[in-house]
């Protein structure tokens, strides 16, 4: 495949290992993965290209829900991945995403 995203536990599920092993499986089938880990922000990685990227999250906000987040972040990412711009881009792309639906959500 080109492109793979998911939170972390799906990718433990559908790897059967731990997250350094399937950062490794991800990019060894996929051209991009985009692993979520929540608040905990989300790592990007390609080949040997691999990025930690934080979440976005400025300290006053509260988060009161997190349904559809992580579809957000997909949708920035991939915009990011498809637009040209590089991969840690793409993963602070898909982070403000995001963040930007928690913002809604949040009435903010």
């Amino acid at each position: 495949c080109d492109i793979i995203v998911g939170n972390d536990r799906e990718f433990m599920l559908l790897f059967d290992c731990d997250e350094r092993q399937y950062i490794r499986s991800a990019t060894e089938c996929c051209r991009y993965a985009a692993i979520t880990k929540g608040g905990r922000g989300s790592v990007v990685a390609s080949g040997n290209e691999v990025h930690e990227v934080p979440a976005y999250m400025p300290h006053d906000v509260q988060v009161t829900g997190v349904l559809g987040d992580g579809d957000a972040y997909a949708g920035g990412f991939l915009a990011g991945i498809t637009g040209g711009c590089g991969l840690r881009d793409s993963g602070f792309m898909g982070a403000y995403s995001a963040f930007e639906k928690i913002k809604s959500s949040s009435g903010l």
